[in-house]
């Protein structure tokens, strides 16, 4: 496994969510990829750039929470995303993504993108797929099948 996509929004679910996603990022020695979307529906009332911001500080508080400091290194930064390099577990490659759609669809085609071999979302995630722990773990095969 080379790669995780943890799909987090600022609900309760999200620390359960990376906390799994870590977990397994660890024990597989792959990169991490935390993706959060900003829905575009026309009914949620939303200012793109405060939604942006408000979320590229939790993916950061959610990166630091789970990885000490001094243990991460910024590698880039971007108004919706960033590479961390975590200096332990082989260079561990930390990535966030804020991406603007329907959460579904954006969280597919971002598995897709990376070539993610695991998705791991909230239980308002993809749907009945497997649980464990308040958080769907979904392999690639089941993403392909979810997604398409």
């Amino acid at each position: 496994m080379k790669r995780i996509l943890a799909a987090v929004d600022n609900s309760r679910y999200a620390d359960g969510v990376m906390s799994r996603a870590v977990d397994l990022a660890r024990l597989e020695s792959a990169d991490l990829i935390l993706l959060s979307v900003i829905d575009s529906d026309p009914m949620v009332n939303t200012s793109i750039g405060k939604e942006t911001d408000r979320l590229n500080a939790f993916q950061r508080e959610l990166i630091f929470k789970h990885f000490p400091r001094k243990e991460i290194a910024v590698e880039s930064e971007t108004p919706t995303g960033a590479v961390y390099r975590h200096t332990l577990h082989g260079g561990m490659k930390i990535q966030t993504k804020i991406l603007q759609g329907n959460p579904i669809d954006k969280i597919c085609s971002c598995a897709d993108e990376v070539n993610a071999d695991l998705v791991v979302v909230g239980n308002r995630g993809l749907g009945n797929i497997g649980s464990a722990s308040n958080c769907r773990i979904t392999l690639k095969s089941e993403i392909a099948r979810l997604c398409y």
